[in-house]
């Protein structure tokens, strides 16, 4: 049995306890906010040499267009390069079997060939993976027998 002198400590040992949980919970979401940044930071960091190599194309571009498409293209891969090793990957969509989970089919072409049905045909736009999770998908054209196929129509592509 618990004494009545006792239960005033009881009550402010749980005042302290939720405070303190409550000062706990600020400072996380604070370090948090502060490793955010930091990643942020050295993202950045990676990504200035890029602008400076943009802005370095575009000043040449004035006397040497050859030279700035280079330049750009130098400066693109550079880009790319800051992205990959940031875990950006390429999804590479044009002969590959259609993937609902991976591309997103904005075409479908009848097709005659039986192994053209159901495959990517052509890449409209981009598709990428940021690790193992699907950034944005591929737009792509895909084949469909012109009997029908293996395919969806259109309507059950789109709802």
């Amino acid at each position: 049995m618990v004494k009545e002198e006792a239960v005033p400590n009881y009550l402010e040992d749980l005042q302290r306890l939720k405070a303190e949980f409550e000062n706990y919970k600020k400072r996380e979401v604070k370090k948090q906010k502060e490793n955010i940044q930091l990643l942020k930071c050295q993202l950045l960091r990676k990504l200035l040499p890029v602008v400076d190599s943009f802005e370095e194309a575009l000043k040449m571009g004035k006397e040497n267009p050859e030279a700035t498409l280079k330049g750009l293209w130098l400066t693109y891969e550079k880009l790319l390069q800051v992205l990959e090793e940031e875990g950006l990957r390429r999804i590479f969509a044009v002969g590959e079997r259609f993937e609902p989970s991976r591309h997103e089919a904005v075409v479908v072409e009848e097709v005659e060939e039986e192994e053209r049905d159901g495959l990517v045909l052509e890449e409209l736009q981009k598709g990428y993976l940021f690790k193992e999770s699907l950034l944005r998908p591929s737009r792509v054209k895909v084949g469909k027998l012109s009997d029908g196929g293996n395919f969806p129509s259109s309507k059950q592509l789109h709802g």
